[in-house]
């Protein structure tokens, strides 16, 4: 993705409206509601409002006020901005015409054009630079790329990232009608995508609830011998044919019990590795776990670990108590046969 400043490329030519062009455009042009100003003293005859309005709706696509919107986000993000405009919905709870949509994306257009046309060119954003840089080859989860976009929008670059702007970030999404929920699911993705690829000397300014380097231990890193426990425990669990095992028989069976018993789904396995590697790195950092010796099962697996995690991830973390209790469940189940 690259990005753009409008920086003045001559002034040499005269023009009826030189000095006011002059008094804005000289140096760097950063922010949109200059290049408004501009086009509504240099070219009067273009429709400002509607070139304001259309501004107005990409700085809420943005996730910043309109004066804080850059120039140097236009371009980069207009790909994105026709799709955010379509889920719009006007007072009455209608969604927007597909004429207002294409207006509102070619009056950015526009707007960009007229910046060109008045004699500005494009330069490399830092900030933007830096996080293409930082996040490039990572997978990363839906609704990521508006973190990313709010930050390029202020100019921050990853280092100067913080726990404060994630909670503006969170502001501005819930009052555009993001439910609170949803938004702080968000955040804690983006913590997760820093940890689980290392990026934790990138972003020096972002806290985790567990801050310390083990949090969620990849598997590979898990030590012997309980990196081939679970492997082993999980393997025995799963149809071989069909990766997704036929349920065993009910009758009898008490419902606490049923959870523990019964076959298990990939989805499920993946869980219970996940739930694992937290657990595990929960006990490196609370209570002394030594990830260079080996560590059992049964050590992680205990009450003097497995009950403060439980209390950490159902009243730091707001996570829902079936996850957790289901991943567990069939843990516990797997190593009682």
């Amino acid at each position: 993705m690259t990005s753009q400043n409008l920086t003045i490329a001559s002034q040499n030519e005269a023009s009826p409206r030189q000095a006011s062009r002059d008094l804005v455009m000289s140096g760097t042009l950063t922010k949109v509601v200059d290049l408004l100003a501009v086009i509504k003293d240099s070219r009067p005859d273009q429709p400002h409002s509607m070139l304001t309005t259309a501004a107005t709706h990409f700085a809420n696509y943005m996730g910043v006020p309109l004066p804080d919107l850059t120039t140097s986000t236009l371009r980069p993000a207009m790909q994105g901005f026709g799709p955010y405009l379509g889920k719009l919905r006007s007072k009455k709870g209608k969604p927007l015409e597909r004429n207002s949509v294409r207006s509102y994306t070619n009056f950015v257009q526009l707007l960009l054009r007229l910046g060109e046309e008045l004699g500005w060119s494009a330069e490399p954003s830092k900030a933007e630079a830096k996080w293409k840089e930082i996040l490039s080859g990572i997978k990363l989860p839906r609704g990521f790329g508006g973190i990313v976009k709010y930050a390029n929008a202020n100019g921050l670059l990853p280092s100067r990232f913080s726990d404060d702007h994630l909670k503006v970030f969170k502001q501005l999404k819930t009052a555009n009608g993001r439910h609170p929920q949803n938004t702080q699911k968000l955040l804690g993705q983006f913590r997760h995508v820093i940890v689980a690829n290392d990026l934790r000397d990138e972003f020096p300014l972002i806290t985790h609830p567990l801050d310390g380097r083990f949090f969620g231990i990849n598997p590979d890193n898990w030590p012997e011998p309980c990196r081939t426990q679970v492997r082993e425990l999980i393997a025995s669990r799963l149809n071989p044919a069909t990766r997704r095992l036929q349920r065993g028989s009910r009758r009898g069976a008490g419902k606490s019990s049923r959870r523990e018993n019964e076959n298990i789904r990939p989805s499920t396995a993946r869980n219970v590795k996940t739930v694992f590697g937290e657990a595990l790195g929960y006990g490196v950092q609370k209570h002394g776990l030594d990830l260079r010796g080996p560590i059992d099962i049964f050590e992680v697996v205990c009450p003097p670990i497995i009950d403060p995690f439980i209390s950490w991830k159902l009243d730091e973390r707001k996570v829902a108590p079936n996850g957790i209790y289901n991943s567990l469940a069939q843990l516990r189940g797997s190593l009682q046969k």
